[in-house]
Parts: structure tokens; C-alpha cells; sequence
């Protein structure tokens, strides 16, 4: 008999099959056993499993460890921990890699763990929304039921205010927990991620274009050679040639990040005037506490992954991942422990992930546990 086989026959008949009572037989007085039978004659825990398998990118591992490796040879770094999942059978099993000591540890199911947190609805993914306000004191609340009314960059005032006839300064607040995405007058994309705001005009000016981003953002700006495209943001100036890159100039970081993936921009330092140049794949680090520039080579796709519904890591530290995953679920979180915080993490999240998911990844592949209090989130090992 194979259990495997009889398994799915009690799932899919619709009669009595006389092998139940040889699985019955089979698991015995065996806990081990006992629960793997009811596991796995439940539709609802199989559907779960499914659902966690359906998340993986059976692929990423290869990546991920011929990523590691590079940057081995290339920066002679004797320390990474990278992750990696994969679906056996029904049962949705995590492995940690742990560099340094070449040794492979096997970890408990990555379902169990999710379930274990499952009862915890207060913590939510991010959606749309946002707040658009004017220069003249209005202010409309935008979310997924009317996100249109700025797709144009622009707010309809009544026939009779005389205001209309002055261009306003707009302001698009993305609170955290929200993402947003509107197309300027000029037809340039924004797309806004958690937290950020974009100052912008209701029509620019004829010799150029000017918004000011805090947060994040990713642009792909309209062409338009008679009319430069700038981006201010944190002490820096980005002039854009007709473009697609990514800002994340958070005002609570050391540092912003400015990342081209098509297209040219320099950036100019407003201390100083300091001009650089970039090229697709490059990124340019601003230190704000000296304002020096910092120039390196990025896969551009895990920049930009959460624009297109991943949270994706390459040797980001613990405490940079929860500052990020805290913007968009809207929660506060605290260490137990600072070293917990330089925990080094590879792999990918998806965005709109329940939080249990998040959880059971994140505690599968670094040997930590997260302790969930209403919207509270605590980072141990225990």
C-alpha cells in the first residue's frame, strides 16, 4: 500500500474506501503519524499549503547562491545567510544556508509557522491610497475607488473660484500602509510607495519641470528635450533626460538611494554643486551626514521589485528589511537584541502577502521568532 496514494483517494472519493482503515492501521498509536494523517486529510490545511506553494520561485535559489558567490569572489565577504524553499509533496518545507560554515540546517515547516500567527488580523498589506492637497487649502482622499481623479495631476475646483486661474502647487501624501500611482501633466509616471510625498505643480513652467519626493518613488518620465525634468530630494538634484529610475530618499535614513534603470540622469549636490552621471545599472548613494556620493553597480530588478509586487533582498540587513515591511503593513517593531538587526537576508517576499506569510519566511530563514501584539511586532530568538 502506499500511503501517498491512499491519502489522495480519501480526498477524492466520494464512497467509504476500505484502505482508511489500513491508514488508520498504518498511523497507529505514532503522534508522528497520527498528525501527518490529519494534516494531510485536511482539504483546508492542503488549500493553505498550496496557496504558501504558489509563492515560490522555484528558480530563486539558483540565483540567489550564483549571486552569493560573485559577490564572494568579488568582495571576499566570509560571512552571508541566504534562503531558499521548495514544495515537497504537500508539505511546504524552509532550508537555511549558512555560509560560513558550509553547514545545511533543515527547519520546521514554514506552514506551521504562518499558522501559528494566522489568528492575527490587525496587520494588514498596503493598498491604494493617498491624500491630494492644494496649495489653496482643498484636499481629496484618493484610493482604489478613485484614484482617477489624479491620474491627471490635476484637482477640478469649482466654475466660480477665482483661484482656478492661478496654477497651484499639488502635494500627494502616501500614508504608511499605501502605495499610489498618478501620471503628471506632462504624462510622466509616479509611482509612490509607503510613506513618501511628492510636491508637484498643476502645470509646469514652459522652460522646465520640477517636482520635489520624499520617501520613494519610481519615475519614468515623459521626453521632452525643451523642458529639463528635475527631482529634488534631500540636499540633491536630479536632472533627468527622459528616463525610468528609482528615488528612496526617506528623511529617517542616512542615506538615499538613486537608481537608474534606463536612460541617463545626473545628480547634483546642492552643498556644493557637485555634478555625476549615471548608467543604467548604477546607483548613487548619498551620505547625508558628509554628503559624499558613493557610486556602485545594482541589479536594477531588486531595486524596483516593489513597484512590481516583490519585496526582494541581496545582503540587506534585518533592521533596513523591517523598515521597510513596517511602512507598508503600518506596524512598530522592536529588537530584542541589536544583533538580530544584522542579520543578513537573501530572497524575495511577495508584497501582498498576508503578515503570517512574511513572518513564517523571515522566521524560517533566519533563525529568529516574531511575537505579534495588535499592530506591535517584537524580534527574538525565543
Amino acid at each position: 500500500m502506499k500511503i501517498s496514494d491512499s491519502i489522495l483517494r480519501r480526498l477524492t472519493s466520494l464512497e467509504e474506501d476500505p484502505e482508511n482503515a489500513d491508514l488508520e492501521k498504518w498511523a497507529g498509536e505514532n503522534p508522528s503519524r497520527q498528525q501527518m494523517l490529519r494534516r494531510l486529510s485536511d482539504p483546508e490545511y492542503l488549500r493553505k499549503g498550496y496557496e504558501f506553494h504558489k509563492l515560490i520561485d522555484p528558480a530563486r535559489p539558483m540565483r540567489d547562491m550564483q549571486n552569493r558567490i560573485d559577490r564572494m569572489h568579488s568582495r571576499n565577504r566570509n560571512k552571508m545567510i541566504g534562503w531558499t524553499a521548495a514544495a515537497v509533496a504537500v508539505g511546504v518545507v524552509a532550508t537555511l544556508f549558512v555560509n560560513h560554515d558550509t553547514k545545511v540546517t533543515p527547519l520546521p515547516e514554514a506552514q506551521q509557522t504562518a499558522q501559528a500567527v494566522e489568528e492575527e488580523e490587525t496587520i494588514r498589506p498596503g493598498k491604494t491610497m493617498a491624500l491630494l492637497s492644494t496649495s489653496t487649502g482643498e484636499s481629496i482622499a484618493l484610493d482604489e475607488t478613485n484614484s482617477n481623479i489624479a491620474e491627471s495631476g490635476q484637482i477640478v475646483l469649482d466654475a466660480d473660484d477665482k483661484s482656478a486661474e492661478i496654477p497651484m502647487e499639488l502635494c500627494l501624501d502616501v500614508p504608511r500602509g499605501g502605495e499610489f500611482k498618478i501620471m503628471l501633466e506632462d504624462s510622466t509616471m509616479v509611482w509612490l510607495n509607503s510613506q513618501s510625498q511628492l510636491h508637484y505643480p498643476e502645470h509646469f513652467a514652459t522652460n522646465e519641470r520640477r517636482v520635489e519626493i520624499s520617501g520613494e518613488a519610481y519615475f519614468q518620465v515623459h521626453k521632452d528635450a525643451k523642458r529639463p525634468f528635475y527631482v529634488e530630494s534631500n540636499g540633491q538634484i536630479i536632472q533627468v533626460y527622459g528616463t525610468t529610475f528609482n528615488v528612496k530618499a526617506y528623511p529617517d535614513e542616512e542615506k538615499s538611494y538613486t537608481t537608474l534603470e534606463t536612460g541617463k540622469i545626473s545628480l547634483r549636490n546642492v552643498a556644493d554643486g557637485g555634478e555625476v552621471f549615471l548608467k543604467p545599472g548604477h546607483q548613487a548613494v548619498f551620505d547625508k551626514t558628509n554628503e559624499k556620493v558613493e557610486l556602485k553597480s545594482v541589479r536594477t530588478q531588486v531595486i524596483t521589485g516593489w513597484r512590481s509586487g516583490r519585496f526582494v533582498f541581496e545582503g540587506q540587513p534585518l533592521k533596513t528589511i523591517m523598515r521597510d515591511i513596517s511602512r507598508w503593513y503600518d506596524i512598530e517593531y522592536e529588537f530584542t537584541d541589536p544583533r538580530f538587526e544584522e542579520i543578513i537576508f537573501m530572497g524575495s517576499i511577495p508584497r501582498y502577502s498576508e503578515f503570517p506569510t512574511v513572518v513564517a519566511i523571515l522566521e524560517a530563514c533566519g533563525d529568529i521568532r516574531f511575537k505579534v501584539s495588535g499592530k506591535k511586532v517584537t524580534i527574538t530568538n525565543s
